[in-house]
């Protein structure tokens, strides 16, 4: 698809199919448009920021409409039986339905904003896998075996060069994180990551590398872990070394291989002899 060019002399650009078979979508994308410009022009909410001298919502942006790509699932690829993923943000929920994860339901504020209730997602979390002696996992229902909880509001902190905010939305991650360490079981594989920074100074995607730890829960206080809850900087996940994205879920799954042996939990690079599985 050709993007358009934005709103020219007042009219609504339309998207231009560069190919023959991107000729439906685009058809869809128009129409889908024209019509939300048409209903937006005669909302309430519109007519009464356009009496007040208020900027009104014109259009709604669409992004990265394609065709589906062809991957291997997570069972295909790291032998998963039930994975699941929460995440209101639409773009993620989306792409992980097409590695075959089932989506829990979004419980009551969690959104993909820096709003977003990140206690109910942990609870959310914990009740998926009965970890809470109050909330047992609905009966007849096995637990996953892979789960993915993601937060966006860091994100949208940092599009906002918003520093305070990305620290409050930080903190409060950091408290989800604790919940959820708190109710897991020993051995209990963990990794936290982005997949991108977003620098307040920037306010928008940068190339520097992320923070990454992945560790496993230990049986007992003052047990070795890669994974240092207690902190989530350059000193505490410096143990790993630096990871190629693509190497994360290899050690994870080595991580969690090392559990069922018995064994420490591996470090290093999912490359490294110490991690094979």
């Amino acid at each position: 698809l050709a993007p358009p060019s934005w709103l020219d002399h007042g009219e609504e650009a339309e998207l231009s199919p560069v190919d023959i078979a991107a000729r439906l979508t685009a058809t869809a994308v128009n129409e889908l448009s024209r019509r939300i410009v048409e209903t937006l022009r005669e909302h309430p909410v519109n007519a009464k920021r356009r009496a007040e001298g208020r900027p009104t919502a014109d259009v709604v942006l669409f992004r990265g409409p394609a065709a589906l790509g062809k991957q291997p699932t997570l069972a295909q690829r790291f032998g998963f039986v039930r994975p699941r993923a929460l995440a209101p943000t639409c773009v993620i929920a989306g792409l992980f339905r097409t590695l075959g994860v089932e989506m829990l339901p979004n419980p009551p504020g969690a959104t993909g904003t820096e709003h977003s209730d990140l206690k109910a997602k942990a609870d959310a979390v914990i009740d998926a896998f009965g970890w809470a002696e109050s909330r047992d996992a609905a009966v007849g229902v096995e637990p996953p075996d892979f789960m993915f909880l993601h937060v966006k509001g860091t994100d949208e902190a940092g599009h906002a060069r918003n520093a305070p905010l990305k620290v409050d939305v930080l903190k409060r991650v950091g408290a989800m994180i604790d919940r959820l360490w708190d109710a897991a079981p020993p051995g209990c594989v963990f990794a936290m990551a982005s997949d991108h920074s977003t620098p307040c100074a920037v306010g928008d995607h940068t190339a520097d590398p992320v923070a990454c730890c992945v560790g496993v829960k230990p049986s007992s206080e003052g047990a070795d872990n890669v994974f240092d809850h207690r902190g989530f900087d350059e000193t505490s996940c410096g143990r790993l070394g630096r990871l190629q994205s693509a190497e994360l879920m290899t050690l994870m799954v080595n991580a969690a291989a090392a559990v069922r042996r018995g064994e420490p939990p591996p470090t290093g690079h999912a490359g490294d002899p110490k991690s094979v599985l």
